[in-house]
């Protein structure tokens, strides 16, 4: 990573300068429009020290800050405490190196959804704010502090008067400034940045981390996994939750649920599927519901033919469910949305089968379709599905709503 900073040109490249200089150092563009360039996994050093991700961002046309992930819980799997606070100080005294600069202690940082430490440098060109993290575990040998992630964030010290660099973010008083009604009938919401996830499973945190980086908070997936308590597989929905209404207390925004099926309509979809799957020659697969249900393991124990039978056959709730995104987009806010993925076709997905979660960034009443994003970087920006297959693989739509913001998703209590 070190031919980055040559001559100290890091902060006048263009994207066409950074992709000639970055040659060879593993980086893709994670969108077609080039806000963000990623390499992870491609051996990548920094004074001798491996990266597990790096990430440069641009804003206009240069670059505005360089993401460094020396070690994330995710990516690089678990790390003794030991080895841990070895890799911080050889960072620390990296950095000093590079810096030439004498660092300064942020102490918790109250802008982290997880009150991350850090230390803060800055040379004349450029500030550097190094960032780590560890967690309580309680384990058979008693309580231990687990390793969370180490991060190193550079961007340019800008002269007085200069404009900041950085993501256009919608203004948090307007969410819907980032809305685009296009003549093909397309109602979507733009400026969302892209995060690819990786191999990691953290589709959730990461979806949370566009939505908040949107709107001009800082939010990194892997602080969001923290408080989840995601491990490199993924993490459950109501951990999900919880860890991003923990992240919502911190950073200032509320977790509102806009659709996420009640019990009578959990029992509505059983005694439709019942119905039907006797067709089939089969007996009944679903039996009474109760408290507690898991919606992936009830739809995943279905036949996919008679579940979408079942569905459709469920014309109310499906209707209440578009209007709902409908409602969401119009008022600015996209929807991070948990879906079950191997119910319906989906060519060049990395993952097959098993719940997901997802952005829902738009919709087209003249063609009753859904617009949604995976965080799975270029190619994954915007994408489209017919509404009854989207109906099919549904399990929940949240928002992320700002404190002070001028209108929240309604969900089921309000129509269109």
């Amino acid at each position: 990573m070190e031919k980055l900073w040559e001559k100290d040109a890091l902060w006048e490249f263009s994207r066409e300068s950074f992709e000639d200089r970055a040659r060879g150092l593993g980086f893709e563009w994670t969108s077609q429009q080039k806000e963000s360039a990623r390499s992870a996994g491609a051996d990548l050093t920094l004074g001798g020290i491996p990266l597990a991700e790096a990430v440069a961002r641009f804003s206009t046309d240069k670059i505005s800050g360089l993401v460094l992930q020396f070690y994330t819980r995710g990516d690089s799997g678990s790390l003794a405490r030991a080895d841990y606070e070895d890799l911080l100080r050889r960072t620390i005294d990296l950095v000093n190196s590079l810096s030439q600069a004498k660092p300064q202690s942020l102490g918790k940082d109250p802008a982290s959804s997880v009150r991350a430490e850090g230390m803060l440098w800055k040379s004349q060109r450029t500030t550097w704010r190094l960032e780590y993290s560890m967690s309580r575990e309680i384990t058979p040998q008693g309580l231990k502090m687990r390793p969370e992630f180490l991060r190193l964030e550079l961007s340019p010290v800008l002269s007085k008067g200069e404009p900041v660099r950085g993501t256009a973010a919608r203004a948090l008083l307007n969410p819907r400034a980032g809305i685009k009604n296009l003549p093909n009938g397309d109602v979507l919401i733009e400026g969302i940045p892209m995060v690819d996830q990786g191999q990691k499973g953290y589709c959730f945190p990461a979806s949370a981390e566009r939505i908040l980086r949107s709107y001009g908070m800082r939010a990194d997936q892997n602080e969001l996994a923290q408080l989840s308590g995601a491990k490199g597989g993924g993490s459950s929905l109501s951990g999900g939750i919880e860890g991003l209404k923990t992240a919502g207390l911190r950073l200032q925004f509320r977790v509102k649920m806009v659709d996420q099926p009640e019990i009578r309509e959990l029992e509505t979809l059983v005694r439709e599927y019942n119905r039907r799957v006797l067709k089939y020659g089969q007996k009944a697969q679903v039996g009474p519901l109760s408290g507690g249900v898991d919606l992936e393991d009830l739809l995943s124990g279905m036949r996919p033919e008679v579940l979408r039978a079942a569905r459709m056959g469920m014309k109310v709730e499906k209707s209440r469910f578009f209007r709902s995104i409908q409602t969401s987009i119009d008022g600015g806010h996209p929807l991070i949305w948990g879906v079950l993925l191997g119910l319906v076709e989906e060519p060049e997905i990395p993952q097959a089968s098993g719940w997901h979660a997802r952005l829902l960034v738009g919709y087209n009443s003249k063609t009753s379709e859904c617009l949604y994003s995976d965080s799975w970087g270029a190619g994954h920006e915007l994408k489209r599905m017919a509404l009854d297959d989207a109906w099919m693989m549904h399990q929940f739509t949240m928002a992320l709503i700002p404190t002070g913001s001028d209108s929240a998703a309604s969900g089921r209590e309000k129509g269109r």
